[in-house]
């Protein structure tokens, strides 16, 4: 599925059926405001009940819903999206050293896929101070497993299994009283506050002595 093409938002607010008033509320709406409508109208220096009203104007309305479509990702965009996920690979963004480099080719190819990257300066007693740099990427196997449902894989396994899985706790907990559902509850509950995250093998880092 295509996306249609992009209409630059200068073009659209250049609609002459637009006041200036309307074309300002409806940048900073869809804007920096993240499409608060009472937000954009006292941006532009109205009272904040009045965001409503000019999203009721025919013209507003239609110029923001294209606006919004341009905005989404279609289908095939958020499969690209993942699928360019799915293989982040930390050594994308390491030189031949192990040092973080996010100016190589490779990495700038898949700099879509850091989620988190941070760089800071550790004074040391003796000498330089060490630069700490972290790169985090976004989890390759969420973005998998997304990609495999999306693809229909695996489905009707899943689905058989939690199937048989409802039924079964459904005829042991039919047997229970209130009182030991309720403990088994508290239990489950405990268990799942106490339990551990597993690591994650999607960071890396590194510490390099600092030169002016």
């Amino acid at each position: 599925m295509s996306k249609r093409n992009e209409i630059p938002i200068e073009e659209l607010l250049s609609n002459p059926a637009l006041n200036d008033q309307q074309r300002l509320f409806i940048s900073y709406y869809t804007g920096e405001c993240c499409f608060d409508a009472e937000a954009a109208a006292a941006e532009i220096g109205l009272p904040r009940s009045k965001g409503r009203v000019l999203l009721e104007n025919r013209v507003v309305k239609a110029i923001v819903s294209r606006i919004v479509s341009d905005k989404i990702m279609t289908p095939d965009e958020v499969a690209a999206t993942l699928s360019n996920y799915a293989k982040g690979n930390l050594g994308h963004f390491l030189n031949d050293n192990g040092e973080v480099d996010l100016t190589s080719r490779k990495a700038k190819q898949y700099i879509s896929t850091v989620k988190v990257y941070e760089r800071k300066l550790i004074p040391q007693k003796d000498g330089d101070p060490i630069i700490h740099e972290k790169v985090q990427l976004h989890d390759n196997q969420v973005a998998l497993q997304t990609l495999a449902r999306i693809h229909g894989m695996f489905i009707d396994r899943t689905e058989q299994t939690m199937k048989v899985e409802v039924s079964a706790i459904d005829a042991v907990l039919r047997n229970l009283t209130p009182e030991q559902r309720g403990r088994i509850t508290q239990e489950l509950n405990v268990k799942l506050l106490d339990g551990s995250t597993e690591e994650s093998n999607s960071e890396v880092y590194t510490d390099t002595p600092f030169s002016s």
